[in-house]
């Protein structure tokens, strides 16, 4: 009667797999992290070519019971590697799919499989001279990317932007350079550019011949705002934002890209006043002149500052009682000679019948009377007519 070996029925462990080694059926043996069990009848010595791992060592020698993996660290484009093999390229952790021969990458698709994702790999400043792996991380003019396929040398991020994935948004400084529309200059994303005594990072790849912070504004994003004094308004001049005129005693910033618009009283649209100044605009005059707040003039021996801007007209004159457009600043008269008939401003001195007399009012032309009796008038200084020819006929009596 047969025997029956009962230590047979269950596997015997017989440790890590290896060549040259006599195996029976049953026997269990660990091979690059998985459990393999031995299939074949009869026991054989154990060669490399049937290792479990190939196709004639599981076509009849070995059956996996337990799937593991062996980590191999870094990758090594000189090794071979097995099934189940566990790498770690460019970040990334790869299994093997299957049994590889020396320099196939993990990105081949074909013998290898994502096992756990990575970011990547720090390769610092991005160098033209270099081709680049999925998963290889540069800075490049202030920002970071990562590779997100294979890169070939002289790719840049900027580019090539489908080969990379933003990682960081930075900006190429601190170099800053005065960007002039129409000089041909070539800028890539990062740079940081002056324009009009603003600071900007250029968002897009571009060329300034025709594109410019305040036309293309999608191209840049604002680092500091700064203001751009370019002097007294000009007709016929193109203003950008933040642009700092002088006009009519006062300082206007410009709101609005601007291109031959009207002065900015006028224009309100694309300027704001910012400041008012005080100064001298000489004697008023009624010939259709633009005074600004701050405006200072002389009328009538009187000075007046300008309230209101406006352009003169008589109903804004500033002796004329109903204007609203002048505060008088300093008193004053203005010495008319003799006395005549005719018109007469506020603040107008006259001589009659030896005194002097000062216009309170606006005096008409069509008015007769002499300052005596006009009720325009008010004497400044008593006078008394000359006696000396009476004085002498009485004398002579």
């Amino acid at each position: 009667m047969p025997q029956l070996d009962l230590g047979r029925v269950t596997p015997f462990n017989r440790g890590e797999w290896a060549a040259s080694t006599t195996y029976e059926l049953l026997d269990e043996v660990q091979y690059e992290g998985s459990t393999y069990v031995s299939i074949n009848a009869t026991s054989y010595v154990s060669s490399d070519a049937d290792r479990p791992t190939t196709t004639s060592g599981q076509s009849t020698f070995w059956r996996r019971v337990a799937a593991g993996f062996d980590h191999k660290g870094i990758f090594n484009d000189a090794l071979a590697y097995e099934r189940d093999n566990i790498v770690v390229y460019s970040g990334t952790s790869y299994r093997a799919t299957q049994n590889t021969t020396a320099g196939i990458l993990p990105t081949n698709t074909s013998y290898w499989s994502i096992f756990t994702g990575g970011v990547g790999v720090y390769q610092g400043d991005y160098n033209s001279a270099n081709p680049y792996i999925i998963g290889d991380i540069v800075r490049y003019r202030g920002s970071t990317y990562r590779a997100n396929q294979g890169v070939s040398a002289a790719e840049t991020p900027t580019s090539t932007p489908a080969k990379w994935d933003y990682i960081s948004f930075g900006f190429n400084g601190p170099t800053v350079t005065e960007l002039t529309p129409g000089a041909n200059v070539a800028y890539e994303t990062g740079d940081i550019i002056r324009f009009r005594n603003s600071i900007y990072i250029v968002l897009n790849n571009l060329n300034s011949t025709n594109n410019n912070p305040q036309t293309n504004s999608g191209d840049y994003t604002t680092l500091i705002e700064g203001e751009n004094h370019v002097g007294a308004w000009a007709a016929s001049t193109t203003y950008y934002p933040r642009d700092i005129v002088s006009y009519g005693n006062a300082q206007w910033r410009c709101t609005a890209y601007a291109v031959n618009q009207a002065d900015p009283r006028t224009a309100t649209n694309f300027w704001e006043k910012i400041s008012s100044g005080i100064g001298g605009r000489g004697s008023w005059s009624a010939s259709s002149v633009d005074y600004f707040v701050g405006d200072v003039v002389e009328h009538n021996g009187g000075g007046y500052l300008c309230v209101l801007d406006h352009t003169s007209s008589d109903a804004q004159r500033p002796t004329n009682t109903a204007q609203t457009a002048w505060e008088k600043i300093v008193g004053g008269f203005e010495w008319q000679g003799t006395w005549s008939q005719g018109a007469y401003d506020v603040g107008s001195v006259v001589e009659y019948d030896q005194s002097s007399w000062v216009a309170t009012r606006t005096i008409l032309a069509s008015e007769t009377e002499n300052p005596s009796i006009n009720t325009g008038f008010d004497q400044m200084v008593k006078g008394f007519p000359d006696t000396s020819a009476i004085t002498y006929a009485i004398a002579l009596g």
